[in-house]
């Protein structure tokens, strides 16, 4: 499982836990960057306003009233970004267990990224944002485009049984009979796949399942003989 950093909110299984912050590892500027947080905006903020009262013109006091407006304004913005982050972790976690389509880098070039799909098996929080875990790597939960319904998922494991089946095959010159009889079962389970799954089959498997096939009814003596016989 990859190291988690910053805050680390990871949500597994329904369930959030917390990780350990692995900040020895860190450059020391990522680090720094990493404390300009809400937090640290906050701790800012209380620094300045207590330095402006200390220095502040004694004839021309700066009112309590003026001080708790802007200590509320900024506890506010904190508030909100808090909720923000809970929204979004919450938000993300709906994926856990799902089987989606990422478009990874999308959100940093739309022209450029690649498609990633698979079953999401947990969700991090790390720097402000949510990542989705998908085939053991992280991906950010913006780049999810689509989540695939569970009839999608598995007519797509159907088919890609049906390849892993067809590429441990022999070339047809080389076929034993029991090859052949294996050809033969495997024509027959494609053709009880439905129509969502033989068609994320590509033509060039279909064809070489055709080759397979003559060659494995002239093996078996099938040659005159109806398919499926």
């Amino acid at each position: 499982m990859p190291d988690r950093v910053n805050m680390g909110a990871t949500i597994n299984n329904g369930k959030v836990t917390n990780q350990p912050d692995p900040a020895a590892k860190k450059d020391p500027d990522v680090k720094a960057k990493e404390k300009t947080t809400a937090k640290g905006y906050k701790d800012q903020f209380l620094q300045l306003l207590v330095a402006q009262m200390k220095y502040q013109d004694p004839l021309e006091p700066v009112s309590n009233t003026e001080y708790i407006s802007q200590y509320s304004t900024l506890s506010m913005v904190e508030q909100m970004s808090n909720m923000s982050s809970a929204m979004e972790l919450s938000r993300a976690g709906d994926y856990v267990g799902k089987y989606v389509v990422i478009r990874d880098g999308i959100s940093e070039d739309a022209n450029s990224y690649k498609e990633v799909e698979g079953n999401v098996d947990y969700v991090t929080y790390e720097n402000g944002k949510a990542f989705v875990n998908v085939n053991g790597q992280n991906y950010k939960a913006d780049d999810v485009y689509q989540v695939v319904s569970s009839g999608y998922e598995y007519a797509n494991k159907l088919a890609y049984e049906f390849i892993k089946a067809l590429d441990k095959l022999p070339e047809a010159k080389y076929m034993t009979k029991a090859d052949a009889k294996t050809v033969k079962n495997l024509a027959l389970a494609y053709d009880k796949l439905d129509d969502v799954a033989k068609g994320m089959i590509e033509p060039k498997y279909l064809q070489r399942m055709k080759e397979l096939l003559d060659a494995a009814k002239k093996i078996l003596g099938e040659e005159n003989k109806p398919a499926g016989t």
